[in-house]
């Protein structure tokens, strides 16, 4: 198995990832979409778990990858999310920002 991004970007890069993360409805579609935005200087290369929970209360678990800057993750028949857990299980060393 290949580990130089590993290696790359927690052993020989400063810094961890931080990361925003914002709603936006699309009227057009019903859907929502979720911005997420790397703001430290250079992009991990990573999966960002989240649960979502919709204002029915149902849980709707889902992986992330993360490569670039930013990036638009969209949730199809999703309306509305009550919350967002951020890496639920903590397998992720990060920092959110608000």
């Amino acid at each position: 198995q290949d580990l130089s991004t590993f290696f790359r970007q927690w052993l020989f890069q400063a810094g961890h990832p931080q990361i925003s993360i914002t709603q936006m409805p699309h009227a057009d579609t019903g859907n929502l979409e979720l911005v997420l935005t790397q703001v430290q200087a250079v992009p991990f290369d990573v999966v960002l778990e989240l649960n979502l929970t919709d204002d029915n209360g149902t849980i709707h678990p889902v992986k992330v990858p993360l490569t670039e800057k930013i990036t638009h993750f969209s949730l199809k028949d999703i309306k509305k999310i009550t919350n967002i857990e951020v890496d639920p299980h903590t397998r992720l060393l990060f920092e959110q920002i608000d």
